[in-house]
């Protein structure tokens, strides 16, 4: 929980605090397509504060809104399916021991159709047998770039086969947003959703 008007290691603003700049950034935020769509987690507080890796997108307003709308397009224009994008951001959690991201997003996976046993094997950063092809494919295409930050000539092959080069391209650029929003959750100690349980709580201990 954040105290005294904090989330974290940064002010967390309310929406009357805002410079027109940021306001900009909020609304393209709380009224963009993650409001259009039935949402499972919340955006903001009851004093309009953002949850998340949001509040400090405010920060920087240029930089924010460029965030912001590159993760809208991830999150709700790309040609993945929704299986496979929350597959993708579930291992990227693990990779990352990213809490707030597997909490934001497991319940997004399940509403997408990842069962109990698939999800079992996410957190423990495995491909599930159950997986299709083209799911399998995205998963070893974000397991060789978490670890290795390359694709190598068979997988990239391979991949060119099973989901084609648009999807290759999608899933490079998800990798690295949410790598992005990992590191600003953990570097500005973003907190937990209020009653959350950390699946790593070992990755709370950083000081």
């Amino acid at each position: 929980m954040s105290d005294e008007g904090m989330q974290g290691r940064l002010h967390w603003y309310r929406p009357d605090e805002l410079t027109d700049e940021q306001r900009a950034v909020y609304l393209a935020i709380t009224t963009g397509p993650r409001a259009s769509v039935k949402r499972i987690s919340p955006l903001f507080d009851d004093e309009g504060r953002l949850h998340g890796p949001f509040n400090p997108m405010l920060f920087s307003p240029t930089l924010g809104a460029a965030m912001q709308s590159t993760g809208a397009a991830i999150r709700y224009h790309s040609t993945l399916s929704e299986r496979q994008r929350e597959i993708a951001i579930l291992l990227m959690a693990h990779h990352e021991r990213s809490n707030f991201e597997w909490i934001a997003h497991v319940d997004v996976g399940r509403a997408a159709g990842l069962t109990e046993p698939e999800i079992e094997a996410l957190i423990h950063g495995s491909v599930a047998t159950t997986f299709s092809a083209e799911e399998s494919c995205v998963a070893e295409l974000t397991l060789s770039l978490i670890a290795r930050g390359d694709i190598d000539s068979d997988l990239f092959e391979s991949a060119t086969s099973v989901v084609g080069h648009v999807q290759i391209v999608e899933v490079i650029y998800l990798v690295g947003y949410y790598r992005s929003l990992a590191m600003s959750l953990r570097s500005l100690r973003i907190p937990l959703p209020p009653g959350s349980d950390a699946p790593w709580p070992e990755a709370l201990l950083r000081a």
